[in-house]
């Protein structure tokens, strides 16, 4: 898209021309076409102005009101254009998300970021599962056929899954994104009877009921990990011999 010359550039062109110079070289000096000259020269000799007509060109529906609104969102979750535009539309201004990313991106130069979700395992947690496999690596077939290792598997606690296309924050930089948490449990169990504590071993009577192991798994489950057992599925393995978290 040409830029539109100014009114300075304009006046220069057409007082070159009263001077005597032809209109290609006005042309040249002042950097645009041939055209152009002609239509100043014309405009100015039918009104002798050179100024841009008023209503002249598309109108601005980023209102200054608009752009204090949208200078507000810099910086907070969940703020992408549709969702602000949205809530410009609510207050009654005529505004899509399209003019609300060109206003962000051209005028107050910031770019949309996603939030970098912090990491479920401390240092600390990683230590101790690098030294819980070491320390079992060599072990015998009888101890690692105790063991049941399930899959890590985030799944949604209580509400559904949010829309990723609105989880972003807009920024100068990601240094000034803060993190984020994401609204899920990991899944991840897998411990025999040789690892667990003297306190928490299984009582040397099994329960008689799939109710009392899923109540001592459930205990156990809360006790080392510090979570709630949430599933009513029933455990009908045999405790002594390893313990079963679904």
């Amino acid at each position: 898209m040409v830029k539109e010359a100014t009114l300075n550039t304009r006046t220069h062109a057409v007082s070159l021309l009263e001077a005597g110079m032809l209109i290609h070289q006005v042309a040249k000096v002042v950097g645009v076409s041939i055209c152009t000259i002609r239509r100043w020269l014309l405009r100015f000799k039918a009104d002798e102005s050179l100024q841009n007509r008023k209503g002249r060109g598309r109108k601005k529906f980023v209102t200054m009101v608009a752009k204090v609104v949208i200078a507000k969102t810099i910086g907070k979750k969940i703020k992408s254009t549709r969702y602000i535009s949205k809530n410009l539309q609510s207050k009654g201004f005529s505004i899509f998300h399209v003019p609300v990313h060109s206003y962000l991106r051209k005028n107050l130069n910031v770019r949309p970021y996603k939030p970098q979700v912090q990491p479920k395992l401390t240092e600390k947690q990683r230590t101790v599962r690098v030294e819980f496999c070491n320390e079992r690596k060599d072990g015998s077939f009888n101890t690692r056929k105790r063991v049941i290792f399930s899959d890590e598997s985030p799944f949604q606690l209580l509400f559904h899954t949010p829309n990723k296309q609105n989880d972003l924050v807009w920024a100068k930089s990601r240094v000034d994104v803060p993190p984020t948490k994401k609204s899920n449990i990991m899944e991840n169990h897998g411990m025999g009877c040789d690892v667990i504590p003297r306190p928490l071993r299984p009582p040397s009577n099994p329960p008689k009921t799939n109710c009392d192991i899923r109540l001592l798994c459930g205990s156990y489950i809360e006790t080392v990990f510090n979570i709630q057992l949430i599933s009513n599925e029933r455990f009908r393995d045999d405790p002594r011999e390893k313990i079963v978290a679904r």
